[in-house]
């Protein structure tokens, strides 16, 4: 049986929902569900299993971790790749910031270069 606070994943559900700028019944399509299930969860009436925990997961593109409230870092890595693209990415942050992330943990790139990805969105919508 997995624990978790269970306050701490309906606040991140909705919080993911209203970030993606959808429905409760728009996820609950994509996610092959209802919409009174996503508002159970919303409102903590509910608790999915681990597999539905996998697939909201997956589909907001966060780790479970993050959703369950267990971590504060939104991105996950699950792959070779996306683990090059995170040390590109790092050196070229490096290059404009002078920021240097060689030797720090996968983890705490991730939750700079969320930030990062936060400023620049800011300041796109500043502009606007």
């Amino acid at each position: 049986m997995m624990t978790y606070n269970t306050e701490n994943f309906a606040k991140n559900l909705r919080l993911l929902r209203k970030l993606r700028g959808i429905t409760q019944s728009e996820l609950a399509q994509a996610i092959n569900t209802t919409r009174s299930c996503i508002s159970n969860y919303e409102n903590d009436t509910r608790q999915p299993d681990g597999e539905t925990i996998e697939i909201i997961a997956s589909y907001f593109d966060v780790s479970t971790d993050y959703l369950l409230g267990r971590s504060s870092v939104r991105m996950s890595i699950r792959t070779e790749e996306e683990l090059r693209e995170l040390e590109e990415i790092s050196k070229e942050l490096h290059s404009i910031t002078r920021l240097d992330l060689r030797g720090v943990s996968n983890k705490i790139k991730c939750a700079v270069l969320e930030y990062y990805d936060f400023l620049t969105k800011q300041k796109k919508d500043k502009a606007n």
